[in-house]
C-alpha cells in the first residue's frame, strides 16, 4: 500500500541551509545543531525521495539533478510558508513582522542606512534583516527567494522580476586633482592610466568594462576590494576610477577627487528596487518601497515614479 512521501519542513530547511552554506559543517553552525544531526537529516530526506541529493564530499560536494530539483521546490515551499506567516501578521493593526532586504555594496553603504533610519523610527515593530553584497551574489539571493526587496543598479537578466527605477545613478570617472587624467580631454587618455576597479561580480565594474569594451580601450587595472579602498587610492593619485555618484559625492564636494568629463562620462545609470513577480509584497516590504521612493523624491524630485519597469 502506498502512503506517499513523509517529508518534514525541517528536512527542507536543512537541505536549503546546506546548499547556501556550502557544506554540512557550515549548515550545522548556522542551525546550531551538530554536524552528524545535519547529515542524518539529509540521509532521511534522500531515503524519502529515493535519490541521492549530493555528489562528492566536503567542499567538493555538489547537487545532483535530483538535488537541484528538491532544492528549487524547497525554497519555494519555505518561501510560501514565510509569506503565509507574514500575511497573518499583516492583518494586525500595527505594522510588524519581518523585512528582508538586500542592497548592493554602494547602496548598502550610502543609501539604505538613511532610509532605514526613517523606516525604523516609523515602524519599530518590524524585524529588519539587511544583506549587503555585490550584484552577482544578489542574483543568487533573488533566485533563492530569501529577500523581499533588493536595491541595485541594473537588475539581473533571466529572472521574472519587477524592477522599479527610483533614482539616477551616474557613474563618474574620478581621480585626484593632481592626476594627469584630470586635465585630459580625450577618452584615449584612459589607455595610459591605471583604472582602479572592484571585484568580479560588482555591478559598477561590469558597467565600466562594458563601456570601455565599446570604446576599444584597455587600460591597466588594479582590483581593490571596497569602495573605500578605491576612493583612498584615487585620492592618493594611484589611479582613476569609475564610481557611483553616491560613493564619491563627498569627495567631489571637498575637491579631494574631481569628475573628469571625458566623452561618454558620466555613464548614465539608474537605481532600481527589485522583487520577484511570483512573490506578493508584504506590508513591511511595501512600506519600505514607499519610504525609499519618498527619500529619492526628496533627493532628486525631477524623477517620476511610475511603477515597475518591464522585466529585464
Amino acid at each position: 500500500m502506498y502512503f506517499g512521501l513523509v517529508i518534514t519542513l525541517r528536512q527542507l530547511e536543512v537541505l536549503v541551509e546546506v546548499v547556501r552554506a556550502g557544506s554540512v559543517t557550515g549548515a550545522a553552525g548556522h542551525l546550531f545543531v551538530s554536524q552528524p544531526s545535519v547529515s542524518a537529516t539529509l540521509r532521511a530526506l534522500e531515503r524519502e525521495l529515493g535519490s541521492p541529493l549530493f555528489s562528492g564530499r566536503g567542499k567538493a560536494r555538489s547537487l545532483t539533478p535530483a538535488g537541484e530539483t528538491a532544492y528549487r521546490y524547497a525554497t519555494r515551499i519555505l518561501g510560501l510558508l514565510d509569506e503565509a506567516r507574514q500575511a497573518v501578521v499583516d492583518l494586525g493593526e500595527e505594522l510588524a513582522g519581518r523585512l528582508r532586504l538586500l542592497a548592493v555594496t554602494t547602496a548598502g553603504e550610502h543609501m539604505i542606512p538613511e532610509v532605514l533610519e526613517r523606516y525604523h523610527a516609523r515602524h519599530p515593530a518590524v524585524d529588519i534583516r539587511l544583506v549587503v553584497t555585490n550584484r552577482a551574489h544578489a542574483r543568487r539571493h533573488l533566485v533563492d527567494g530569501v529577500v523581499d526587496l533588493a536595491v541595485m543598479g541594473r537588475p539581473p537578466g533571466g529572472l521574472d522580476l519587477h524592477a522599479e527605477p527610483f533614482l539616477e545613478n551616474p557613474l563618474h570617472l574620478v581621480c585626484s586633482p593632481s592626476h594627469p587624467l584630470a586635465r585630459a580631454d580625450d577618452v584615449a587618455a584612459l589607455a595610459d592610466a591605471t583604472l582602479l576597479i572592484r571585484e568580479e561580480g560588482s555591478g559598477s565594474r561590469a558597467a565600466v568594462e562594458e563601456a570601455l569594451a565599446q570604446s576599444g580601450i584597455e587600460p591597466r587595472t588594479m582590483t581593490l576590494g571596497s569602495n573605500g579602498a578605491i576612493r583612498a587610492a584615487a585620492r592618493s593619485g594611484l589611479g582613476c576610477a569609475v564610481m557611483p555618484q553616491l560613493a564619491v559625492e563627498e569627495d567631489l564636494e571637498r575637491g579631494t577627487l574631481v569628475s573628469v568629463p571625458l566623452p561618454g562620462f558620466p555613464l548614465n545609470r539608474r537605481w532600481h528596487v527589485v522583487w520577484r513577480t511570483d512573490r506578493h509584497l508584504s506590508a513591511p516590504a511595501e512600506a519600505f518601497r514607499i519610504a525609499l521612493m519618498s527619500w529619492a523624491s526628496e533627493r532628486h524630485p525631477t524623477i517620476e515614479h511610475r511603477g515597475p519597469s518591464p522585466k529585464p
